[in-house]
């Protein structure tokens, strides 16, 4: 006789040994592990609000409006027991009670009473006085406000207590410091952290917005925080640099509650606000030493020697000598006060192609197209400036020369 042997092909075990792999994922998911976490409803009824007290208290009790007739299920279980609903009903001024036919014990506080779509732990309320031989809830401030006729639903259930989520960060405010590797670049770094009340058993990503200048950024970006399975905060580090302003900057990075993940709610604070704080001096420039304005050919040479303190620009102005001590009435016109030039920056580039810089201290007034006249005698003024403040004004006079060229 021939025996038959069955063999599985190499073909058919990996397959097998990948469906079993994938049930494994499966049980071991993000989407599997958060079974635990759904609603499990234990009674729900809908009840018409009758009048008990002249208007004052309505609902259900088993007196004036008995809830054997008014809900729709006046009975539940719960741990092998069968609990009577015997009131559901509210004051005008907020307050609410439920009760049952039975001491409900410690067991049920696991339980929230959801009424129409209000949820009221058990183990928030007050633990009233017996009530028909059984006991009852109260909640002081339940939000609740019923009419006469009106039909609500009602359910008990074990509602999932889901960790809340917040945000810090730190150091904060935070103050770049000088880059050892680049000395004119300033940088440091501020870590936003994002924590839960109790730990999740999978990772968590938190979604965040961030609220900045767009036109001057000098930080990092940020989207998401990632927090890993059964720890409690996920950080997510974030460069910051000074930027050319002397003031302090800040930006806000903020939970993006509408795409929170369903494993967790918005915590407090849900958003963080970050201070940058520039360290460059905060005062007015110097006053610019050895400030002379030299005769030349059809313009006037201003040179000066750097002041003190932070600068970001030169302001240089010229009026005719003679002229009144005020804003020119005309425009650009230097017979009627002072003309204002263009800004000059406090640094000048040496090479294009290496982007090298030195500070700037000279400056040059033309008869075209600033509109000085040779051979009148002008008075010019120079002043340093930053972000925050001005630097005092340092006034000399010259005479542009006639004739030809200007060098």
């Amino acid at each position: 006789m021939r025996t038959s042997v069955f063999r599985l092909s190499p073909f058919l075990l990996l397959a097998a040994a990948l469906v079993a792999l994938a049930v494994l994922f499966v049980q071991d998911s993000p989407r599997a592990s958060a079974d635990h976490a759904r609603e499990v409803t234990v009674w729900s009824a809908t009840l018409t609000v009758g009048n008990i007290l002249t208007n004052t208290l309505v609902g259900c009790d088993d007196g004036n409006v008995d809830c054997s007739t008014a809900l729709t299920d006046d009975s539940f279980s719960y741990a092998g027991t069968t609990y009577r609903v015997t009131e559901a009903q509210i004051h005008v001024d907020g307050r609410f009670w439920f009760g049952a036919d039975k001491v409900m014990p410690a067991e049920l506080d696991a339980l929230s009473l959801i009424v129409d779509g209000e949820t009221l732990p058990l183990a928030t309320a007050t633990v009233g006085g017996q009530v028909n031989q059984g006991d009852n809830r109260l909640w002081e401030n339940s939000g609740l406000s019923w009419s006469v006729g009106d039909t609500v639903s009602l359910r008990l259930a074990v509602v999932p207590v889901h960790p809340t989520v917040s945000l810090s960060a730190s150091p904060n405010p935070v103050t770049p410091q000088h880059d050892p590797d680049d000395p004119d670049l300033k940088k440091n770094k501020v870590t936003i952290t994002a924590t839960l009340s109790s730990p999740l058993p999978e990772v968590v990503w938190i979604p965040v917005t961030l609220d900045q200048d767009a036109s001057n950024p000098d930080h990092g970006v940020i989207s998401t925080i990632g927090i890993r399975a059964n720890e409690l905060t996920g950080s997510h580090v974030m460069g910051v640099f000074e930027d050319v302003d002397t003031v302090d900057d800040t930006f806000t990075v903020s939970l993006d509650t509408a795409k929170l993940p369903a494993t967790v709610v918005a915590g407090s604070p849900t958003s963080v606000t970050v201070t940058i704080q520039d360290s460059d001096p905060k005062g007015a420039p110097g006053s610019v030493s050895n400030f002379t304005v030299t005769s030349k050919v059809r313009h006037l040479l201003l040179t000066w020697n750097k002041p003190t303190g932070r600068i970001t620009h030169y302001e240089a102005q010229f009026k005719e000598a003679a002229a009144p001590d005020q804003t020119a009435t005309s425009h650009n016109d230097p017979s009627t006060g002072w003309v204002a030039m263009n800004r000059w920056t406090a640094l000048k580039t040496d090479d294009p192609a290496t982007a090298s810089t030195t500070d700037n201290t000279s400056g040059r007034i033309t008869v075209l197209p600033d509109g000085l006249t040779a051979g009148t005698a002008y008075s010019v003024r120079l002043r340093a400036v930053n972000w925050t403040a001005n630097g005092p004004w340092a006034t000399k006079q010259g005479t542009p020369k006639g004739g030809a060229g200007g060098i």
